[in-house]
């Protein structure tokens, strides 16, 4: 079931960010009830609400769990919605979700927070799943946007929390990033790539995603196609301060983790892999979507 295995790829790889051992027991248990939660997708939805709080969350690795679970299994519920036809898509829709990303993609680019900005990003793309639903029910046949979009993003954004917690798991602001290519080359250059991947940028695996709603959504109304490229060029923006403070200032050597390297660097290889062979991506989804 492709739920339960992209929420069980996000809990191993915040347990091997966890430091101690309740952290690692809240982890497990949690991962225990969202996946009761996929098995009942109605009630996925319910996690928005630990979404919303879940930047108060000291423990990075627990913050980064409930954020990518609970994207995980809220996009699935969307999914059932659609299905069940309790959503209807429509055109009107899929530009009121447009313009939610847009003004969550604004918010991403002045926030300073860097758990705040983790869950701006978090919450676009949830909204990513919800429009690419938006567009593919209303056209009458969702195809690959009924999957490609979350799991996507379960490997990009995983990736994305699993690099900043190697190298700045402690940091509050997302400016004390700097720095960080002279704490971890490896793990720094891996958390680039999940940043040009969540950006859409060509070559990476987010930017099939897109290209199947920008094809799709000019089916439905050139104007879905055009507030996409928008949309995509606000997430570049968004990205893109993540990746330059990465890139940048001065900083200090410090030990590397060869398995929590290696580890990040097969997620980095599945984002470029997946981006570069996009049939890859459908042989996987086809007899899902």
């Amino acid at each position: 079931m492709l739920g339960i295995t992209l929420l069980l790829l996000a809990s191993l790889f915040s347990l091997a960010l966890a430091e101690d051992k309740i952290s690692r027991m809240l982890i497990i248990l949690l991962t225990a009830a969202t996946a009761l939660l996929i098995l009942i997708p109605p009630a996925g939805i319910l996690l928005l609400i630990p979404l919303t709080i879940a930047y108060k969350i000291k423990d990075y690795a627990l913050f980064m769990h409930v954020n990518m679970s609970s994207a995980i299994a809220v996009s699935l519920s969307l999914i059932y919605y659609f299905d069940k036809g309790i959503f209807i898509g429509t055109k009107e829709l899929a530009l009121m979700f447009s313009v939610l990303i847009a003004i969550i993609a604004a918010y991403g680019i002045m926030e300073k927070d860097l758990k705040k900005f983790l869950l701006a990003s978090n919450c676009a793309q949830i909204l990513f799943v919800a429009l690419d639903l938006s567009v593919g029910y209303a056209i009458g046949s969702p195809g690959i946007l009924k999957t490609i979009q979350v799991f996507n993003y379960a490997i990009a954004g995983t990736l994305l929390y699993f690099g900043i917690g190697l190298i700045a798991n402690k940091k509050e602001k997302v400016s004390d990033l700097m720095g960080s290519w002279f704490v971890s080359k490896w793990a720094d250059a891996f958390t680039v790539i999940a940043c040009l991947s969540l950006a859409g940028l060509p070559g990476f695996n987010i930017f099939v995603s897109e290209w199947a709603l920008f094809t799709k959504g000019f089916v439905l109304s050139p104007v879905i196609t055009l507030m996409g490229i928008f949309l995509a060029m606000m997430l570049f923006i968004m990205y893109y301060k993540i990746a330059y403070y990465l890139l940048v200032g001065p900083g200090r050597e410090q030990k590397e983790a060869p398995l929590k390297l290696a580890i990040a660097g097969a997620l980095g290889a599945a984002c470029i892999i997946l981006g570069l062979l996009p049939q890859a991506q459908y042989m996987i989804l086809g007899g899902i979507a």
